[in-house]
């Protein structure tokens, strides 16, 4: 796994914006934002991104926190 920064941002106005895990090099650059946000299942809003780890699976797991819609994405 090539070495970047994955960084994601708490509430704000700019839903699309924020309301991802954004990925940058270690220069700083912009790379992509991590989640595809068409591949969730229907319903699935990101709303708060509390935590987020790579697991053994090689998979990134996300909590996506919002009062009882709390939940961990994977």
């Amino acid at each position: 796994m090539p070495k970047e920064w994955y960084i994601s941002f708490h509430g704000g106005d700019e839903k699309v914006a924020l309301n991802n895990i954004h990925v940058y090099s270690t220069d700083g650059t912009k790379l992509r934002k991590a989640l595809n946000k068409k591949s969730l299942p229907a319903g699935v809003n990101l709303r708060e991104l509390r935590g987020f780890v790579f697991g053994p699976d090689g998979n990134l797991y996300v909590v996506n926190a919002y009062f009882e819609y709390s939940e961990v994405l994977k």
